[in-house]
């Protein structure tokens, strides 16, 4: 049988084979979305083979069967269960999530025989595929920077969603217009209509989207080392709303408190139904100078916990980065740690005690390539719930996955910034880390393999259309 990426749970061989052509019809469960179905068909079967599909509404199963394949049940623990003999392949799972990522599974399966027109033929291999995750959460954090084209931000998400993550994180810089700020979009800011779209695929694909923006530092919607501040380089009279840099907001300002809200209830109305708002709070080096920390400290604390509060009543979790709530004295200078651990803060971390413990804090640690990271039991012990978070070094992300499962963790969430597109190998090593009910790390060897898989991947999941500027994933071959 093929290989299967992530690697399923459990995998058998039968002594059978399911063949196909130019036309297969498919039997699919109420809500799912055929279009989409039909078009990822197509593309993994290069173009020659179509779906016929009929929405069965009223049974309540939800499963998805190809040819004349017997309604199958998924077994009790499992994400999904594929099975596949000689007359056709059924799909079954307990949510719309899990009969996607079989799906995902299922299109890896196919194997061309001809694709002379007229003669279209196709094989699947026989099997039954048990599969279920290893961590429950399993995110990755975009950042959708201006300049970025949509085709490229949709191809990620698919490629994501085929990888078998649960959660994308898609944070905005200067990236998106608001209604109630239009500086804090560039000129070739993506509108709202623009972005449902892609939203609205990531949920057919059975992903959850959540929403993000920075609610403290990061305010000029651009990394420092460029010095690009979207608001105040197009209108310098919006001073009031930021700290003197410009660099975090003004939370003493009620209008800057009211603008934080319209864009809350703007990307929720955006992004729909959710479980997560991440608010950032990572970076803010500098924020009312003019107080003393212990005051500092309790604007801060309740700042934050009114968000907090707010979010937890409209059913949304908030996250927050954990960089600037640890002390950077004990977690960056201390030996025989130092140097291994990111810590920025100034007095901030003595607010944790007192900071609602319904907070999700998403603890980025990048030089921890082995042993226990223990910023996570830090937080895990003053009663937060932590997701560990690696980026784009490889030996970082094996050790952060490990330790998420070795701890039971809910899950990881991966980290891109401003290096996706240059480094988009770690979404499928970090998906397939993550899913893997296995706790290892990948050799060098099998990272080579899964970065080639990629570019097949891709091919298939949103083709190029022949056009060079939409191929791969960078504009360019330097």
């Amino acid at each position: 049988m093929m290989q299967i990426y992530p690697f399923p749970y459990k995998d058998d061989s039968k002594e059978s084979m399911f063949e196909f052509g130019a036309s297969l019809k498919a039997d699919i469960c109420f809500g799912i979305s055929g279009e989409l179905l039909q078009e990822l068909w197509s593309n993994f079967t290069f173009g020659k083979s179509n779906l016929l599909l009929e929405e069965r509404r009223n049974d309540g199963g939800c499963s998805i069967c190809f040819g004349d394949a017997p309604v199958q049940t998924c077994t009790e623990g499992m994400s999904y269960v594929l099975e596949v003999d000689l007359h056709g392949v059924c799909i079954a799972a307990h949510d719309h999530a899990g009969l996607m990522q079989g799906f995902m599974s299922l299109l890896q399966l196919i194997r061309p025989v001809s694709l002379a027109d007229g003669a279209e033929t196709f094989c699947i291999e026989g099997c039954r595929i048990e599969d279920k995750p290893g961590l429950r959460f399993r995110g990755i954090h975009l950042c959708l920077f201006p300049g970025m084209e949509l085709f490229a931000l949709q191809k990620i998400i698919r490629l994501c969603a085929f990888m078998k993550y649960s959660h994308i994180i898609l944070e905005f810089w200067g990236s998106l217009r608001f209604d109630c700020l239009p500086e804090l979009a560039w000129e070739n800011g993506f509108t709202k209509d623009e972005i449902r779209p892609i939203l609205q695929e990531a949920k057919a694909l059975g992903v959850e989207m959540v929403p993000m923006f920075n609610h403290l530092g990061h305010a000029s919607q651009s990394r420092a080392r460029y010095g690009k501040h979207v608001v105040l380089d197009q209108d310098p009279g919006k001073a009031l709303l930021f700290e003197p840099d410009g660099w975090t907001w003004n939370i003493r300002n009620p209008e800057t408190l009211a603008i934080l809200a319209a864009i809350r209830e703007e990307l929720l109305d955006l992004f729909g139904e959710g479980e997560y708002f991440h608010l950032g709070f990572d970076e803010a080096h500098v924020f009312a100078e003019d107080l003393d920390s212990e005051a500092r400290n309790e604007l801060l604390l309740d700042y934050m916990n009114s968000l907090c509060e707010e979010l937890c009543r409209r059913g949304r979790r908030p996250m927050i980065w954990g960089d600037m709530f640890l002390e950077h004295k004990y977690w960056a200078e201390n030996p025989p740690e130092k140097g291994r651990y990111s810590a920025t803060s100034f007095e901030e971390y003595r607010i944790l005690p007192r900071l609602d413990k319904r907070f999700l804090v998403t603890d980025w640690q990048y030089y921890m390539t082995e042993g226990e990271i223990k910023t996570n039991r830090y937080f895990e012990e003053l009663g937060f719930e932590v997701l560990p978070c690696p980026w784009n070094n490889y030996d970082n992300l094996g050790n952060t996955v490990c330790e998420a499962k070795t701890h039971g963790m809910a899950g990881m969430l991966q980290t891109t910034w401003g290096n996706l597109q240059e480094d988009i190998i770690v979404i499928p090593y970090s998906g397939s880390a993550m899913w893997d009910n296995a706790c290892r790390r990948y050799s060098k060897e099998e990272l080579g393999v899964i970065r080639i898989k990629a570019m097949h991947f891709i091919r298939k999941l949103l083709p190029s259309g022949g056009r060079y500027d939409r191929a791969g994933w960078k504009e360019n071959e330097v």
